[in-house]
Order: structure tokens, then sequence, then C-alpha cells
């Protein structure tokens, strides 16, 4: 997958996450401390934000960081791999 289309897939998640909780966009960007246009710009892929900045939209959406990235990976769960141990 392209890293286009990595972005476009976060920012459909988002969507999907911020609709479930009936929220606007707005309201996502005032709860994850963005700017309203930030929060399109994820939507709409045209953005990669930081792992910093998924995490404070996860908590916004209420999942943590890990949850968001499993669902919007299908459900396939990840594994975690220490420097060391790579």
């Amino acid at each position: 997958m392209t890293r286009l289309l990595k972005q476009q897939a976060v920012g459909e998640h988002v969507r999907r996450l911020r609709v479930q909780t009936g929220m606007s966009v707005r309201a996502l960007a005032r709860l994850s401390g963005f700017s309203a246009s930030f929060m399109s710009q994820v939507e709409n892929g045209q953005v990669s934000p930081s792992i910093s900045s998924m995490e404070k939209i996860a908590a916004a959406v209420g999942v943590t960081l890990g949850e968001f990235f499993e669902a919007a990976a299908g459900g396939r769960g990840g594994s975690i791999v220490r420097a060391g141990d790579r």
C-alpha cells in the first residue's frame, strides 16, 4: 500500500469514528486540540498526522491508539517488536 493510500485509509477511519460518535469536525478538532482545517485534511487524506497527533485524535473519539490502528488495519492485530529484537 502506498503512502497516499495509507493516509486515505487513516483519514477514512478517523471520519468513521467521528461520525459513529456523532461529532462534527469542529467538535473533534476542539477535543483533540487541533484546528478544524487540520482535521478536515486528515479525514481527506491530505496530511499524514504524527503518532502523537493520532493519539490525541484516538482519545477524542474514545479509543486507544492501538485500537485505532487495529481497526484501521481491518481487525488484523499487529505485533510490537522492540528495536533490539529486530
